[in-house]
């Protein structure tokens, strides 16, 4: 066991080591997730460092409150106002986040199951989930991950390559409900009231890291704490969980979602077709699936409990839509497959050894390829933001107020809020259509600045606009304070 942490540790720490750095000037992103999820992260963090204010705002929709849980770029931002590199800081934190994530985890399933050995193999299922991918590098099909390829039908991801490490809230999120998990099944079976003290922390913090997580870490502790010999744990938990959301009601937290958009009926998530779903299910989730189902019916009664709760949320994903785009679902998929894993470990612990690890070859193959490509520095790295985006961010941090307003393209990684964490008129639609934010009035104000109406200008407080070589430059009453790479900056006129 000790072995098999030393090595994991080792292995993400060389992994994250790499996630994020700088090469000639230009901050390289090293995995294309990365690329895609870490520029808002880093954008909330430097604009938590430039631009604090309480309660915080969105960077890249400006003058909303934030909506998006702050507290793991808020960890972030910490180290860095302390000194640490933006790379260091990420990388690092990055690292624990999963690390504990996966340790939770592990120190869970022992409560659970009492094996060591189950608890192990649990982790490893989970962590290189996958399903029948690989198949295809015995074809002409060109494919670079064998757990995400869209095109192919192939959506169930590895844990780590597409969840643990770009979606640095849910790795967070899991480190917490794991934990806390684990410390209400200790006080069900001591009835010492300081686990559920701190179960009870645990659970808090999630509303300010990942909101689905809190929300099934409060119904788990509703439905543990009602098999306890007291009740009386449950009722204070219940009462903090009331006073945490009038606090987050009162700031206002989330009060500009459109929650219609997180709640839908659409069975067979991504295989609309059902005729097709059982090959889907298959393609996607591959042995692992098969031998968890079937272990449901011969694994002992603790494990068949935890995972037939789990399974009911991998069911209800697969039924129902809790997130704008669709694909997202795997943040609530993600805990059922922990069920999943649990049922198939205890099944490879009572199959012939041979067998056995002839058959974990076949259920994780998939994912445990993709893991390793992400030692593959060389080829995965991406730029994320280039050495002159870099000095044209450096200069609106000496030469800007930290709450001073910009109008900038939509591109995802932009230097204005990713870097420098100013606040932006609008940023990528994509990121805030998934956060469930009312886009057409702001678009239509930015499409008609574009076309000569400055309406924008004072209606949203703009100060600043900034352009590079793809946009045309602007007139009156404008006046350019940086002309630099072909990038251009300009501030109102009074």
């Amino acid at each position: 066991m000790v072995a098999f942490f030393l090595g994991l540790a080792i292995f993400l720490g060389v992994i994250y080591s790499r996630l994020l750095f700088w090469d000639s000037g230009n901050l390289i992103a090293g995995w294309i997730t990365v690329w895609g999820d870490w520029a808002v992260h880093l954008a909330y963090a430097n604009s938590f460092l430039y631009n604090f204010r309480f309660p915080p705002v969105m960077p890249i929709f400006s003058d909303t409150p934030m909506i998006y849980p702050p507290f793991p770029d808020l960890l972030a931002a910490i180290l860095m106002k302390f000194g640490l590199d933006i790379t260091l800081a990420f990388n690092l934190t990055g690292f624990i986040y999963s690390l504990l994530a996966i340790i939770f985890l592990y120190r869970l399933i022992l409560k659970i199951s009492g094996s060591s050995k189950i608890a192990l193999l649990t982790v490893f299922l989970y962590l290189n989930s996958g399903g029948l991918g690989f198949v295809y590098l015995f074809t002409s099909q060109k494919i670079s991950e064998l757990t995400r390829a869209f095109d192919l039908g192939i959506y169930w991801t590895s844990t780590l390559t597409s969840l643990l490490i770009p979606q640095r809230n849910l790795a967070l999120g899991l480190a917490l409900v794991f934990f806390s998990w684990e410390q209400i099944l200790i006080f069900s079976k001591t009835n010492k009231i300081i686990h559920v003290f701190i179960s009870v922390a645990a659970i808090s913090l999630l509303a300010f890291t990942h909101v689905h997580s809190y929300i099934i870490a409060i119904i788990a502790f509703v439905l543990i704490s009602m098999k306890c010999k007291y009740q009386r744990p449950l009722l204070f938990g219940l009462l903090l969980f009331s006073a945490l959301a009038g606090i987050l009601s009162y700031y206002g937290l989330y009060s500009s979602v459109n929650t219609s958009q997180f709640f839908r009926f659409s069975p067979g998530w991504m295989e609309r077709d059902l005729v097709k779903f059982p090959i889907f299910a298959i393609k996607n989730y591959g042995l692992t699936l098969i031998l968890g189902l079937l272990g449901l019916f011969i694994v002992p009664e603790n494990i068949r409990r935890t995972s037939l709760c789990l399974l009911l949320l991998f069911v209800a994903g697969h039924l129902f839509i809790f997130q704008p785009w669709d694909w997202d679902n795997t943040k609530v998929l993600t805990y059922g497959w922990v069920g999943i894993s649990l049922s198939a470990a205890y099944i490879f612990t009572r199959l012939p050894k041979i067998f056995a690890i002839i058959l974990l070859i076949l259920a994780t193959f998939s994912g445990f390829y993709d893991n390793l490509s992400l030692l593959n520095v060389s080829k995965n790295r991406i730029i994320l933001s280039s050495d002159a985006e870099v000095r044209a961010a450096d200069f609106i941090k000496k030469n800007t107020p930290g709450n001073a307003v910009f109008i900038t393209s939509d591109r995802h990684n932009h230097p204005v809020s990713m870097l420098a964490g100013r606040q932006t008129m609008m940023g990528f639609p994509g990121w805030l259509w998934s956060y469930g934010i009312n886009l057409a009035s702001r678009q239509a104000d930015l499409e008609a600045f574009k076309a000569g109406d400055l309406t924008a200008i004072s209606k949203y407080n703009v100060s600043y606009i900034y352009l590079d070589n793809s946009e045309k430059p602007l007139p009156l009453p404008f006046s350019q304070i940086y002309n630099q790479d072909g990038i251009s900056i300009l501030r109102v006129l009074p």
